[in-house]
């Protein structure tokens, strides 16, 4: 304790003789100040942000709350979107899916192409709501003559919302070569 006491003694001795240590602890301080000061009012910054916005979800959810809820508005929605939905291929699983897409391009794009060759590159389930869909991946390669890219590219129309050209590239003066990555809907039954 008597070693405590006589290194503090020194230190204040130091202090009060030393006029450069003086404003240099005051420099020092005045920075700790300020930091701290900085710090404080950034973080009530942040919190009023955070409360006003919490504030203002609050309002639009009271103002939400107090609309009355049109049945009919839901009821309509649902026919649109099984109206949508109906015209959409449908199969029992992946692997049916899987058959189904390899089927259709055999038979639409099948015809067109010379040395064709298909591969299955994927087969992603995806969920909307209380919807089961399976997307199919094909990637279709083969020559194509140029006189029949439309009627291909005909068969991936905006019509055909269940097929879709995900990726193409066509050589048609090198040696007509064509790769195009098919993507094809299916709607899961049962």
């Amino acid at each position: 304790m008597n070693d405590l006491s006589r290194i503090t003694h020194l230190a204040v001795r130091e202090i009060k003789n030393n006029r450069r240590l003086q404003w240099m602890m005051l420099t020092v301080l005045l920075i700790l100040f300020f930091s701290l000061n900085k710090f404080a009012a950034n973080s009530v910054t942040d919190l009023r942000g955070d409360t006003q916005r919490v504030i203002n979800l609050a309002e639009q959810l009271q103002k939400t709350a107090e609309q009355p809820f049109d049945e009919s508005q839901l009821t309509e929605s649902m026919e649109q979107l099984n109206n949508a939905l109906r015209p959409l291929p449908e199969a029992g699983s992946a692997s049916t899916a899987e058959a189904h897409a390899i089927k259709q391009v055999e038979k639409i794009i099948g015809p067109l192409l010379l040395k064709k060759r298909l591969n299955l590159l994927e087969s992603e389930e995806l969920k909307a709501h209380t919807n089961v869909f399976w997307q199919v991946r094909i990637e279709i390669t083969g020559q194509l003559k140029q006189s029949d890219l439309i009627e291909l590219l005909a068969h991936f129309a905006p019509s055909q919302t269940h097929r879709r050209i995900n990726a193409l590239r066509y050589r048609p003066n090198a040696s007509n070569t064509l790769s195009v990555v098919a993507d094809f809907l299916y709607r899961r039954t049962g």
